[in-house]
């Protein structure tokens, strides 16, 4: 009986090293599109999402970023790696790591078709295009605000906070209406450690959304689970809010 029970446990443990481990989903987007459009001298943000129900941390740390032209040949760049952030849905672990390509960068591509391509271990690559165009009409507003959210996004993760809220709020300026905007200028004063400043502005973000849609009765989750942190933060005292404030270029 002892040697069965030795047995089917040495069993049950080389399956356990031999299993295939769970899949993997990877989603890759630039500038939050699988397709991108930027001018020379805009920010580029790559964002690439791993979710799996187990080895999910492990398996995005492995993961490698590089640019191509349309030759085939590659890009010689400063991507700069940036954060990762963990998270739990429905059971499943979620990692998101990012990479940044900066203005002074992107103002040495030429105009043309690019490539990102992700390779990570034990997994297909994934990859999103962008497209830098000589230049972009200033009546192309969806590009506007791209632009706008996007390098303000960039000089939050440069620690340039001061920066960050201003050209959001250049963007509100320009585009009263613009939801992203308020949500992007509330995420550059959490940053900056201004709470109570960034609880204001999700408020009257709050306050936008309702009278832009009289019918809806909740917010948006966008609004609401950061409404929710930032309240949890100033409840505890807690300035740092999971350390966002703390973050460095």
């Amino acid at each position: 009986m002892k040697l069965f029970l030795f047995l089917l446990l040495t069993t049950n443990a080389l399956q356990a090293q031999t299993a295939e481990p769970p899949s993997l989903e990877v989603v890759l987007s630039l500038n939050g599109r699988d397709q991108a459009v930027l001018q020379p001298g805009e920010a580029l943000i790559a964002s690439a999402a791993f979710l799996s129900s187990g080895q999910t941390r492990e398996r995005a740390a492995t993961a490698s970023l590089t640019l191509w032209r349309s030759d085939g040949t590659q890009v010689e760049n400063d991507l700069h790696e940036r954060e990762t952030n963990t998270s739990l849905a429905e059971g499943q672990e979620l990692v998101l790591r990012l990479w940044t390509v900066s203005p002074e960068v992107t103002a040495k591509l030429p105009p043309g078709e690019y490539l990102a391509w992700l390779e990570s271990e034990g997994q297909e690559p994934a990859a999103a295009r962008f497209r830098v165009e000589a230049s972009i009409s200033a009546d192309d507003l969806d590009h506007q605000a791209m632009r706008c959210l996007m390098l303000s996004r960039w000089l939050e993760l440069e620690a340039q906070f001061d920066q960050a809220v201003q050209v959001a709020e250049e963007l509100i300026a320009l585009q009263p209406d613009n939801l992203a905007a308020r949500i992007r200028r509330a995420d550059a004063l959490t940053a900056a450690g201004r709470l109570d400043d960034a609880l204001a502005a999700l408020n009257n973000a709050e306050r936008q959304y309702a009278s832009l849609h009289p019918a809806g009765t909740h917010p948006p989750v966008l609004i609401q689970k950061r409404q929710e942190k930032l309240l949890k933060a100033l409840g505890q005292g807690d300035d740092t809010l999971d350390g966002v404030s703390s973050r460095k270029p």
